[in-house]
């Protein structure tokens, strides 16, 4: 064996000796880009020890919209699961938001109504303890909010006014017999 051999497999034994203590890290890094009037989904599985810290950046282009953010895990008693499972909505300005999972193992943001034009960061992170590993799954959607109209539009008040034609037109008919 030369020496070239020999230092590196020296090199190697001492760098998996310095990793036995430490525990692995995982980071996915996702740009989704204009999230506005759509959604995004993702799935990911991590093994047994595994720390992660996933991050998705999105902006919203158009005005008015209503933001959520669904986070479930993958759940089964001990064989998979994730431990201090969060969600952070980080927006430019202002304060960061965290969530955390319910009684059922998942995250819920309703309807957040965050302003157009800025790039937002949603985080996920969690320690992953099952004996098989841990996943989830994320979901991102920015839809417009609905504005009702109080005043009807002229297409239903012509339809208002046929229906009414109609049926006078039939109960006159009917009482003409």
């Amino acid at each position: 064996m030369n020496a070239k051999t020999r230092i590196g497999i020296l090199a190697g034994v001492v760098a998996l000796v310095a990793g036995l203590g430490a525990s692995p890290a995982s980071a996915l890094d996702v740009t989704i880009g204009n999230l506005s009037g759509t959604s995004f989904a993702q799935g990911q599985t991590y093994a047994n020890g595994m720390a992660f810290t996933d991050t998705f950046h999105f902006d919203l282009l158009a005005a008015d919209n209503s933001f959520s953010a669904i986070a479930n895990q993958l759940t089964m008693q001990n064989f998979f699961n994730i431990a201090d499972l969060s969600l952070t909505l980080a927006p430019p300005a202002g304060p960061t938001l965290t969530f955390t999972p319910g009684v059922d193992g998942s995250i819920v943001t309703n309807a957040l109504a965050l302003p157009a034009g800025l790039d937002y960061v949603v985080t996920l992170s969690g320690l992953v303890n099952g004996t098989f590993g841990g996943g989830y799954t994320v979901l991102l959607g920015a839809v417009p909010f609905q504005v009702l109209s109080p005043v009807p539009e002229p297409a239903s008040w012509a339809m208002l006014l046929a229906a009414l034609v109609f049926f006078a037109f039939v109960g006159r008919r009917s009482s003409a017999r």
